[in-house]
């Protein structure tokens, strides 16, 4: 019974985060005068280079993530493996971050 429970939340949840993307596609495929109708998509599609987008955003994704975690995977084995002075603060630095980052994003905001 309790599983019942968790997975009835998981699904409302589930639910209400797809509602904004529902939302987007109903709110492109209607049009006020003519109805529903895709003439919007079929106007991206051949208009626009839209493939030429989507590769383009998935080259810069995908090589942004590689030099990420090659990096964060470099300086990890450095921090992990090598005792250097001032190891010690960078790891403190980087553990308050982690720890606070959600906090501190919440309260903070930059001057407009």
């Amino acid at each position: 019974m309790k599983f019942l429970g968790i997975n009835l939340l998981l699904y409302i949840a589930a639910a209400a985060s797809a509602v904004p993307l529902l939302w987007l596609i109903g709110a492109a495929a209607h049009d006020p005068a003519s109805g529903w109708t895709l003439a919007n998509f079929t106007a991206l599609l051949h208009r626009r280079p839209f493939g030429q987008w989507m590769l383009n955003s998935i080259f810069l994704s995908s090589a942004q993530t590689v030099l990420a975690v090659l990096i964060s995977s470099l300086g990890g084995f450095g921090l992990a493996k090598y005792r250097f002075r001032g190891r010690n603060i960078i790891l403190a630095v980087l553990l308050t971050t982690w720890a606070c980052s959600t906090r501190i994003g919440r309260f903070w905001r930059p001057a407009r």
